[in-house]
């Protein structure tokens, strides 16, 4: 087992070589399971979102890590919650649309559930952000049904995207050995 590191209270654990070759996969459970981090840093990003002022009127978290955060997020904002979730998980009378993109190891296929975004400003809210795959099928689903989602919090930007993200560290912070 890898050692536990910390860097701004977010405490995490590097494997590297994984999930394939090449990657190092940066593990944030730690932050969840230790003391009091989780709320500190799911404090921490909470304010992050309100120092930018905008109008937010959903909270958008992919399928599954997302939504350990996205939900506590959406508490602390008092805002509503789209979950999207991995195809197949919903059955097909409770999707609104689906699309697929690419991340830095694999395809995804993503479900947006039934909900009225039209006009709506939604902001994605995940632990990592590293090629962007996830954020652009998440954008295609919101603003191809309606919605306007264009600004990304994450925990952790491992800064292999051009996109646009906001975040509590970057990977350039991440002690790797």
């Amino acid at each position: 087992m890898s050692e536990i590191k910390e860097t701004n209270n977010i405490l995490y654990r590097v494997e590297k070589n994984f999930p394939v070759n090449g990657v190092n996969f940066i593990d944030l459970t730690p932050t969840l399971t230790e003391n009091n981090h989780f709320f500190e840093v799911s404090k921490a990003l909470k304010e992050l979102i309100l120092s930018k002022e905008q109008e937010i009127d959903y909270i958008v978290s992919p399928d599954a890590r997302g939504f350990l955060w996205g939900t506590y997020i959406a508490s602390l904002l008092h805002k509503p919650l789209i979950p999207i979730r991995k195809h197949g998980k919903l059955p097909p009378s409770s999707v609104m649309a689906t699309t697929s993109d690419t991340t830095e190891y694999s395809n995804i296929k993503l479900d947006l559930p039934i909900v009225n975004i039209k006009n709506k400003r939604c902001i994605f809210i995940d632990d990592v952000f590293a090629t962007g795959g996830t954020f652009k099928a998440c954008k295609k689903l919101i603003n191809d049904n309606g919605g306007i989602l264009e600004e990304a919090y994450v925990i952790l930007d491992i800064e292999i995207s051009l996109e646009k993200v906001n975040s509590l560290i970057k990977s350039k912070d991440i002690k790797i050995d």
